[in-house]
């Protein structure tokens, strides 16, 4: 379980955004003399820092609260672990939890100002947009009540209400949100009172595991061990009802994490940005003379299920092996 939960503005208004999605860090932009009154844990140097720097508009007492409000935010960067981190950008939500790991100093130049400024950044475990069951994540499909949190206000902001915490961690984790969105006084801040609903988009996920059913049924319904021109192999959906096998495959979309199980291919989902059908998710029977049973099933993208075609699954990663090797040597 998160030990807190933090929203954190490193989209689209953070230059080194991409950067920390690349090296797996939640990260905060820090002035130097800033960052340098904050490492040696000089409170009053930190404040003095802001006073030269705040010019006249602002009074001394929201300087200070300024002051001690940025001090806390490294502190809080740096030393945490097993927080969850929520970043909007744009359409997407992305969430990440935070590691054991020391936090990285990271010096570069602003592309704007031009001066030096020092990134603290904290390990976590990847930046991603999609739940724990696959689902992605949109500004449409959150409740409005939890919108508020998550519009980036403050560049670091702790989810401080009991309630909000336990919505945005099943959120996250792809659980039921009922208990939430039956109540009436979230329906009246979602304004359902004026005809106005939550964004439900069938989501990726639940699309993509549909489509999987649909092949087995109809694989099914044309190999019953009819001779036609040729004999079909006589597949069948055994052990489980096609509810269950739906279920099983969605668990497996999860277990796999979303890759290929022969080539470790990230694979498409319908309806997704930039889905290219080759890669789009395909339900396999690992023992191609087997059926479609629960145990002999995997998800693989599609094209390399139509090059497997009825080849058993270590001859067949063989033979890939073969292509790979070869043309690495050429």
């Amino acid at each position: 379980m998160a030990s807190e939960i933090y929203v954190i503005e490193m989209g689209d208004g953070n230059y080194f955004g991409n950067r920390a999605f690349q090296e797996n860090i939640a990260a905060m932009m820090f002035d130097e003399p800033y960052f340098k009154a904050w490492e040696a844990g000089d409170k009053q140097l930190h404040l003095e820092v802001h006073r030269m720097n705040a010019g006249k508009q602002l009074s001394d007492q929201a300087t200070r609260a300024a002051s001690t409000r940025w001090f806390n935010y490294a502190t809080t960067i740096a030393n945490s672990e097993n927080d969850i981190f929520i970043n909007r950008v744009g359409n997407d939500l992305y969430w990440t939890r935070s590691l054991d790991a020391p936090a990285a100093f990271i010096p570069t130049i602003h592309p704007v100002s031009g001066i030096p400024v020092v990134a603290i950044g904290k390990p976590v475990d990847g930046w991603r947009n999609l739940n724990n069951t696959g689902v992605r994540l949109r500004w449409e499909t959150i409740h409005r009540k939890a919108q508020s949190y998550l519009d980036p206000y403050q560049a670091l902001f702790r989810v401080a209400n009991a309630e909000m915490q336990a919505y945005l961690l099943s959120y996250l984790m792809g659980d039921d949100l009922t208990q939430w969105h039956s109540q009436h006084a979230w329906k009246l801040k979602q304004g359902e009172d004026k005809g106005k609903s939550l964004g439900h988009s069938k989501s990726e996920t639940e699309r993509a595991v549909r489509d999987m059913m649909d092949s087995i049924r109809k694989t099914v319904a044309q190999a019953d061990g009819k001779i036609v021109l040729r004999t079909l192999k006589d597949k069948q959906l055994r052990g489980c009802t096609e509810e269950e096998m739906e279920e099983h495959l969605a668990d497996l979309l999860v277990k796999q994490n979303g890759v290929c199980a022969l080539t470790g291919i990230k694979m498409h989902l319908p309806g997704q940005d930039g889905m290219r059908l080759d890669l789009k998710v395909s339900p396999d029977r690992i023992d191609s003379n087997g059926h479609y049973e629960i145990g002999n099933m995997q998800l693989t993208c599609r094209f390399i299920n139509m090059w497997k075609s009825a080849q058993e699954n270590g001859k067949f990663l063989e033979l890939l092996d073969l292509v790979v090797a070869t043309k690495i040597a050429q």
